[in-house]
C-alpha cells in the first residue's frame, strides 16, 4: 500500500459543522465519564450477596505487576521483575478469590474472559500455566467466545504466545501505545517501536487474532507522528486497533509533573487523522475507538456494552457488575490479603443501583455504539434529543447515534448522562 500523507487523510475530512466545546478538561477526576465507576459517588454498601440472574457471565482477571509504571497510569500496579517470587504469592492469594467465588455462586458458565493488568504477560510459563489451570478449575469456559491474554512488547514472547493458544487463548491485545520512541520513553514505557513489530509479526505466524492499544493525543504528539502510526499500522495490519483518548489521571505521575497538554483543536485534529487514516488504509470504525478488519471485534466488551452481561472482576483494585450491584475490590494488596486470609471476599464496598441508575449505566455504554430509544424512560430520552439539537447525534430506525462530532466529545457527553447537570456543551 502506497504511504499516506497528511492532505490525504486531511482531504477526507469534513469539518464544517465542528463546535467549540466550553470547559474542555483533560482531567479524569470526579467524574461520570469513567463509564460508570465513580456512579454514584455517594452510595457506599457493606458487601452482603451476589444475584447472578439470567445474564451472560464475562470474566476479568487483574494481574497487578509490571516491571515499571507508565507516567500515564492509575490502576493498581506494583514492580516486579519477570516471573518474580511476588507473583505466585499473588496467585497464591487468587486462586482462594476463585475459590470464595465459587462456592458462593458455582462453577459458571463464562462466555468471554480477559487476563489484563497491569502486565499478565509479566508471569513466565509456569505462572501463566498455573493461572490458566486456576480459570479452568473454578469456571466453565468450554463454551467461551473469546479468550484475551493482554501484555506488552517487552514480554509478550512468542512461546508466552504458543502456550496460551494452547490453553484455549483466541486474542491477544498488545499495549504498543505509540510507534514514537521519544513518546514512549517520555511514557515510561519499556520497550521500543521495534519490539512492538517483532512482537505483532510473531504473533500473526501464529495466526492468532491481535488488538493492539494505542493512546492518542498525548501530550508532545504532533501530527506527523499520527501520521507514521497510521503508516507502520498499514504496513504490519493488525486484526484490530483500540486507540485510547489520553485523560490524565489524578493518581498519575503525569498528573505530579504538570506536563502540558494538547490544545482542544490538536486533540480534535489528531483523533480525525486516527479515524480517517485508519478507515483510509482498510479499517472500519467500530464503537467509536476500535478499528476492526471484517469481524474482529472485541466480544468481552460487546458483552458489557450490548448485552449488559455480568462483568465477573477478580484480583486486587478493580470493579465488576453482578446484576444490580457493583463492586469494587480492594486497592490496597494489604488489605486484600487480610480480607482472604479471613476467607471473606476481598470486596471493599459495593453499590446497588435502583432502576434509574441502570438505566444510565446502559445509556452510557451503548453511546459508543447505538441506543434503542424506546428502552428509555422519558427524562432520560429528553438527554438524547438535546444532544441531537446541539448537532452531536442523530435517530435512525428508532436508534440514536453519536455523529462524528459527538464521537469526538465521548468522554463529556458520557459525564452529561451520567449526572443531574444541565446541558451547557456549547
Amino acid at each position: 500500500m502506497t504511504k499516506l500523507s497528511l492532505e490525504n487523510i486531511k482531504s477526507n475530512i469534513n469539518r464544517n459543522n465542528f463546535k467549540v466545546l466550553k470547559n474542555f478538561d483533560q482531567l479524569m477526576g470526579d467524574k461520570h465519564s469513567q463509564l460508570f465507576v465513580n456512579y454514584p459517588t455517594n452510595k457506599k454498601e457493606k458487601f452482603i450477596k451476589f444475584n447472578i440472574g439470567h445474564k451472560p457471565n464475562t470474566l476479568y482477571i487483574h494481574i497487578p505487576f509490571c516491571t515499571g509504571i507508565c507516567t500515564y497510569c492509575a490502576y493498581v500496579t506494583k514492580s516486579a521483575k519477570i516471573g518474580d517470587t511476588k507473583i505466585d504469592n499473588y496467585l497464591d492469594l487468587l486462586e482462594k478469590e476463585f475459590k470464595l467465588f465459587n462456592h458462593m455462586l458455582g462453577r459458571l458458565q463464562i462466555s468471554t474472559a480477559y487476563i489484563g493488568g497491569g502486565t499478565p504477560t509479566i508471569m513466565n510459563l509456569s505462572q501463566l500455566n498455573r493461572l490458566y489451570k486456576i480459570i479452568k478449575k473454578y469456571f466453565d469456559i468450554s463454551k467461551i467466545e473469546e479468550f484475551t491474554l493482554e501484555g506488552c512488547p517487552e514480554t509478550m514472547s512468542e512461546d508466552k504466545i504458543s502456550h496460551g493458544i494452547d490453553n484455549g487463548i483466541n486474542r491477544i491485545s498488545i499495549g504498543v501505545e505509540s510507534f514514537n520512541n521519544n513518546i514512549l520513553a517520555r511514557m515510561n514505557r519499556r520497550h521500543t517501536s521495534k519490539q512492538s513489530i517483532k512482537t505483532i509479526e510473531q504473533a500473526k505466524i501464529l495466526g492468532i487474532p491481535i488488538d493492539i492499544d494505542i493512546i492518542r493525543c498525548y501530550p508532545g504528539y504532533t501530527e506527523e507522528m499520527v501520521l507514521d502510526d497510521v503508516n507502520i499500522i498499514a504496513n504490519i495490519r493488525p486484526n484490530s486497533i483500540t486507540t485510547y483518548k489520553y485523560n490524565l489521571k489524578p493518581s498519575s505521575i503525569d498528573n505530579k509533573k504538570n506536563i502540558p497538554f494538547l490544545s482542544e483543536t490538536q486533540v480534535i485534529e489528531q483523533t480525525l487523522l486516527y479515524y480517517e487514516g485508519l478507515k483510509l488504509i482498510g479499517y472500519n470504525q467500530h464503537n467509536i475507538d476500535w478499528f476492526v478488519n471484517d469481524n474482529d471485534f472485541f466480544k468481552h466488551q460487546i458483552y458489557k456494552w450490548k448485552y449488559d452481561a455480568n462483568q465477573i472482576a477478580l484480583g486486587v483494585g478493580c470493579y465488576g457488575y453482578i446484576g444490580n450491584t457493583q463492586y469494587f475490590t480492594c486497592k490496597s494488596m494489604l488489605d486484600y490479603k487480610k480480607k482472604l486470609d479471613s476467607n471473606f471476599l476481598p470486596i471493599d464496598y459495593c453499590q446497588t443501583l435502583d432502576s434509574n441508575e441502570l438505566e444510565i449505566k446502559n445509556i452510557m455504554f451503548a453511546l459508543r455504539d447505538k441506543v434503542l430509544i424506546k428502552n428509555f424512560s422519558v427524562d432520560n430520552q429528553q438527554k438524547l434529543k438535546k444532544i441531537i439539537s446541539a448537532g452531536l447525534g442523530y435517530v435512525k430506525d428508532d436508534y440514536f447515534y453519536l455523529n462524528q462530532e459527538g464521537q469526538l466529545y465521548i468522554d463529556q457527553l458520557q459525564s452529561y448522562v451520567g449526572s443531574d447537570k444541565d446541558f451547557c456543551f456549547f
